[in-house]
């Protein structure tokens, strides 16, 4: 069953974008899928933060865009946009996405192409909202790709760009190929997700100054601890934090909780 879709608006430096995202009715992990409150937080701030990302926006906006070969051989992507990729490197990649709030508005306000990613259960209605904004996003310069990434087995991602899936192997592809930017927003409700998140974070970030990992979460008493181990492990593999910031959703959301996001980059 198909939901009214909800609009959303994103602060941008020229005014505001608006998006329309459906969530239907489908469940992954005992959750519903919808718009959770860090991810509307997170793209309430991002066009704060573009500074952090600007060094990797930079670069990949002077990668010739192509579009990304069918498996079947059949260039007609229609089933999920217009998807348009760097020629030579994945450019920025979304973990979680669910459908696809925080990757959406990030190529509106940073004109470059995403892959929003999720579980296999997940991928339709990421695809539908991508065509939902299909205008909005070539209006801005953006494009988006939806794929499937398990956390927990992170070294195949299968992108979505035809009838049949185009699978990558991380392990296979050049390091400096890899994601420049990371986005994941409500991503720690679960005990294992610190161990999986990261696992799947450390398989496709590229190496170099340039790359950047943003997150965002809600501070509930009960994640505290894996909120900290996530902190522990991202740092323990190389990483640091280099800017930190705490808001709360607008009264239009039922969650009171805080929401903390973090950039991280490679430590020098």
């Amino acid at each position: 069953m198909r939901r009214i879709p909800r609009t959303f608006p994103i602060p941008s430096s020229n005014g505001t974008i608006v998006l329309k995202l459906e969530a239907p009715a489908v469940r992954a992990q005992n959750l519903v899928l919808e718009a959770w409150s860090s991810s509307y937080v997170l793209t309430q701030h991002l066009h704060e933060i573009t500074s952090d990302f600007e060094p990797a926006l930079m670069s990949l906006r002077k990668i010739r865009s192509e579009r990304l070969p069918t498996p079947n051989g059949d260039d007609d992507i229609s089933n999920i946009g217009a998807p348009l990729f760097p020629s030579s490197s994945l450019g920025v990649l979304e973990l979680g996405a669910g459908i696809g709030l925080v990757g959406l508005a990030a190529s509106l306000l940073w004109s470059v192409p995403l892959i929003l990613t999720d579980l296999v259960p997940i991928v339709e209605p990421i695809i539908s909202n991508i065509k939902l904004n299909a205008d909005t996003l070539a209006a801005n310069g953006g494009s988006a790709c939806a794929g499937a990434l398990d956390w927990d087995e992170p070294d195949t991602l299968s992108l979505y760009n035809g009838t049949t899936p185009l699978s990558l192997q991380a392990s296979k592809l050049d390091a400096g190929d890899k994601a420049k930017i990371i986005l994941a927003a409500d991503v720690v409700y679960c005990e294992d997700h610190p161990r999986i998140l990261t696992k799947a974070i450390f398989a496709w970030l590229s190496p170099g100054e340039e790359a950047r990992v943003v997150i965002a979460y809600p501070l509930r008493i009960a994640y505290l601890d894996q909120i900290r181990e996530l902190w522990e492990r991202l740092d323990n593999g190389g990483l640091t934090s280099i800017r930190e910031g705490r808001a709360r959703a607008d009264d239009t959301w039922d969650d009171e909780e805080e929401i903390e996001w973090c950039v991280w980059k490679w430590k020098a």
